[in-house]
């Protein structure tokens, strides 16, 4: 019966290597929790993307146009020891502003490449080439902070819109049931919620190294990186630094996780060095933020994720996390709590269920700086956790009805700001250190976000879509945008974008 729900897992998503990584995106979790729910307890889902090493294969491949077109893999090879699927990425938006006279979409256009070669190893690697003319509030959040949220940096096109590109691709080893090693350019996501505090994938794609193992019901996973960030344009100097995270997770049944979370980001690069590296950072991440050295040069984390799953239907998950700038300086926390019902109609209509999950998150003023820009936690100047920055109260709620191929999102989250003298949680002011941007502190400003999406998957195999909605957002600072968007879009829901702060 387990292997029978990893074989549904990847069948679902249209693959057919014997392993292979799970989609980075929240569709996931709401599609495919009841199965996550009742799968095997030696399988853990904290970090994400998730990597399966349950060998299965599907039957051969046979052409057929409406199949092709509607159910599977546009292109696909499939041999004994080599498989390999081809397909387009697509983001074809038009939007509507209500209070905007100007063009605005989106028109993004891509392949993917993904398979396997034997049993141990499965490769895949995506290419986006994107044109847009941006929301004003994404234009203001460009403007101050040279990139497109989540995408990296961008160039003017025909004077007002953007051009943007990324890639990414990983490469991932599956020696035998106990240990995977992945290497490549991506993005991860550490925790049970729809944001993670700890790593999250709302910045820009990152090198990186990561491996699991796993012993009776003890998993662990490393991640070493390499961030950068750069200032006035993105051709000028990108200051270098790395970073190492470590997850240990026990999970005695499929009921319950606990996780132990640290991480720490070093400067590895200065004004007049690069890529200096001192020798505790290739100690285990668990390990290497525990020492405290006479000059360390580094910022480092702490937490535990926690998550309860009852009657295969309803979860409730925590994320605990501290974080110390300095050694004499008072610790910053950030808390989140949430809980999910992976259907409400306890699986009584076929084909079709109704995902509910709100969630609560509180961050410290400055949770995620460092003692200077060469050891914050970020990346292409955004936040590696909450996409909204530190010093704020978040609550969200999110609902996804599903019959068959068609889907209805909703999605409300309201984003409170502290004010600037007090962290929210320590109660200590930083205002003698020099904490360095990309981290935004939110003060006194509130942002409330509604968005309804309904959908038509007309093929599940790469999530594409023919969507339409509307967003509506208000914000309370001086100058900021509200307003309301209608779009219809045709995509690939294959990522996440964090849009709604």
């Amino acid at each position: 019966m387990r292997k029978l729900t990893y074989l549904l897992l990847l069948t679902s998503f249209g693959s057919f290597a014997q392993q292979a990584e799970m989609p980075l995106t929240h569709f996931f979790m709401y599609e495919n929790a009841p199965k996550l729910a009742d799968s095997s307890q030696k399988t853990t889902f904290t970090v994400k993307p998730l990597v399966t090493n349950i060998f299965t294969n599907q039957p051969k491949f046979k052409w057929d146009l409406f199949a092709a077109l509607f159910e599977r893999m546009p292109i696909r090879v499939q041999k004994a020891d080599f498989n390999l699927a081809i397909y387009p990425l697509f983001n074809i938006q038009a939007n509507k502003n209500f209070t905007e006279t100007k063009q605005l979409h989106y028109n993004t256009r891509g392949i993917k490449l993904e398979g396997s070669i034997g049993k141990q190893v499965w490769y895949a690697t995506e290419f986006y080439e994107n044109q847009a003319f941006l929301e004003p509030t994404e234009i203001a959040f460009t403007e101050r902070f040279l990139v497109i949220p989540g995408q990296g940096a961008g160039k003017i096109f025909k004077t007002t819109g953007y051009d943007f590109s990324s890639a990414a691709g990983t490469v991932h080893y599956v020696p035998n049931k106990m240990l995977s090693f992945s290497m490549g350019h991506g993005k991860h996501l550490v925790g049970n919620g729809y944001r993670s505090l700890f790593l999250s994938d709302n910045a820009f794609n990152y090198p990186f190294f990561r491996t699991n193992a796993t012993v009776g019901n003890w998993h662990y996973t490393a991640i070493f990186t390499q961030f950068r960030e750069f200032k006035y344009k993105y051709y000028a100097y990108h200051v270098k630094k790395h970073a190492s995270f470590g997850i240990i997770t026990w999970k005695p049944n499929k009921i319950f996780d606990v996780s132990f979370l640290a991480a720490s980001v070093w400067q590895t690069s200065g004004i007049d060095y690069v890529n200096k590296f001192r020798p505790e950072f290739f100690l285990p991440p668990i390990i290497s933020p525990l020492f405290e050295y006479k000059n360390d040069k580094k910022t480092s984390k702490f937490g535990i994720n926690a998550s309860v799953v009852l009657l295969n239907n309803f979860g409730f998950y925590t994320q605990i996390l501290m974080h110390n700038v300095k050694p004499d300086f008072p610790v910053e926390y950030a808390i989140q709590a949430g809980a999910k019902c992976y259907d409400l109609f306890f699986g009584l209509l076929k084909k079709s269920h109704l995902y509910l999950q709100v969630e609560y998150n509180k961050i410290a003023e400055n949770f995620d700086a460092g003692e200077n820009k060469y050891m914050g936690f970020s990346h292409y100047n955004q936040p590696l956790g909450h996409s909204a920055g530190n010093n704020l109260d978040e609550f969200l709620a999110i609902s996804e009805l599903k019959f068959g191929r068609l889907s209805l999102n909703y999605k409300f989250n309201r984003i409170l700001g502290y004010k600037a003298e007090k962290s929210a949680l320590s109660g200590t002011s930083y205002s003698n250190i020099d904490f360095d941007y990309p981290i935004e502190k939110l003060a006194n400003k509130t942002t409330v976000y509604h968005q309804l999406d309904a959908a038509v998957t007309i093929n599940p195999a790469y999530r594409l879509q023919l969507a339409a909605g509307v967003f509506n957002v208000t914000r309370s600072a001086a100058n900021a945008f509200s307003g309301t968007t209608i779009y219809v879009v045709l995509r690939t829901n294959l990522r996440n974008l964090y849009f709604d702060y």
